[in-house]
């Protein structure tokens, strides 16, 4: 785009507008993690990854349409979490990552995800530090169920997740102090 970059753009739009970016150029992907995009995708564009970026755009929509939703008490072990109008027990351990989108987050789990109201600062707050770390502004990660993790991304199961740059030393750290107990 003549005058702008795709990045500057999007914050020059209103924040309920749902972004899925298609370019060239895969090193400003964590960028868009940023202005809250629904998706990031690289040219040549592979139509099952263009698809799922589109349904979930779709999710996120009627997510953003719907009202009453949260989490409403945390445990030792546990959280309820309103969704569908219903409390849901979910135990931590079972927790793989929480993805945050504008004022909801989805709690991704094994077979099974939720939705609830709520923005992830305030989740991330809720949550206790041992075992949740936050990689970038729109990711949690449950520490227990990481499978590996390179310089730039986290792993688990078959999601692979972007770790956001002013994320990055306070996830090393952890990850690896972790690792130094293990040894002891």
């Amino acid at each position: 785009m003549p005058g702008i970059n795709g990045i500057e753009f999007a914050r020059s739009i209103p924040k309920n507008t749902l972004i899925i970016f298609t370019t060239a150029y895969s090193e400003y992907a964590l960028d868009s993690y940023e202005v809250d995009a629904v998706d990031y995708l690289v040219k040549p564009i592979d139509p099952v990854k263009f698809r799922k970026a589109v349904d979930k755009a779709i999710t996120y929509h009627s997510l953003l349409l719907e009202e009453d939703k949260s989490v409403e008490s945390v445990g030792e072990d546990h959280i309820f979490v309103k969704s569908d109008r219903r409390f849901f027990k979910v135990n931590l351990k079972d927790i793989l990552f929480i993805e945050g989108l504008k004022d909801y987050v989805i709690i991704q789990m094994e077979g099974q995800r939720l939705i609830t109201r709520m923005n992830v600062k305030t989740i991330h707050d809720l949550l206790p530090k041992n075992i949740f770390l936050r990689i970038n502004k729109s990711y949690i990660v449950n520490k227990e169920r990481i499978d590996s993790f390179d310089n730039n991304d986290v792993f688990i199961q078959k999601y692979e997740i972007g770790i956001g740059n002013s994320y990055r030393d306070a996830f090393f750290d952890d990850m690896m102090k972790k690792k130094k107990k293990l040894k002891e």
